[in-house]
């Protein structure tokens, strides 16, 4: 089981994290609710392992095992869809018709089919909140952390992220997420 077991987490003076344990079983969805500097942030870093706990221990999968949609829109605004799905493809070592049809399989379910040619840059905030979600299970990781995967974005997008995040479950990924909505927070198997 991914999470941590007494962690802390101090900048300077600044406690952000103070002796917490979360643990995120597979096929389960976890949700992290808290105000604007509650800590929510720093606490996925310190599980994807872009921060080190000063106290604790962390348990989580290797980077090439892990999917991460951080709070930005997690895409290439240069790239389209289809240019995204297919760099961060590769990098997980998808090639030919593994990685075209994992793609196609992930914007039909993003509902993105009409915006495959499009530049992220030029999408919604949430198509490009549903592509960082695509982009972050193309390579179907054992754990999904998601920072605020559905704030700002327009409530029909907020369904199709939940019903994604529920697929990804259901297949058996832990799904850690933070989100600052406590009707999606009440939606999870696990509140923390």
């Amino acid at each position: 089981m991914y999470g941590m077991d007494h962690a802390s987490v101090r900048f300077g003076d600044v406690v952000a994290l103070d002796d917490v344990t979360v643990h995120v079983p597979a096929g389960r969805v976890v949700a992290v609710v808290g105000g604007d500097g509650a800590g929510k942030t720093t606490l996925l870093r310190a599980l994807v392992g872009e921060l080190t706990v000063d106290s604790g221990t962390v348990r989580s999968p290797d980077k090439t095992r892990l999917g991460y949609l951080p709070a930005t829109a997690g895409s290439w605004l240069e790239l389209t869809v289809a240019e995204n799905l297919e760099f961060v493809g590769s990098v997980f070592g998808l090639r030919g018709t593994a990685l075209a049809d994992r793609s196609d399989a992930l914007v039909e379910a993003a509902g993105l089919s009409g915006a495959a040619d499009r530049l992220s840059g030029h999408l919604s905030g949430g198509m490009r909140r549903k592509l960082g979600f695509s982009l972050a299970m193309i390579h179907e990781p054992p754990l999904l952390v998601l920072d605020e995967p559905s704030t700002g974005v327009d409530p029909v997008s907020r369904v199709d992220l939940w019903r994604l995040i529920s697929q990804a479950a259901a297949r058996g990924a832990g799904v850690l997420m933070t989100t600052t909505y406590l009707d999606e927070a009440e939606r999870a198997e696990h509140l923390v």
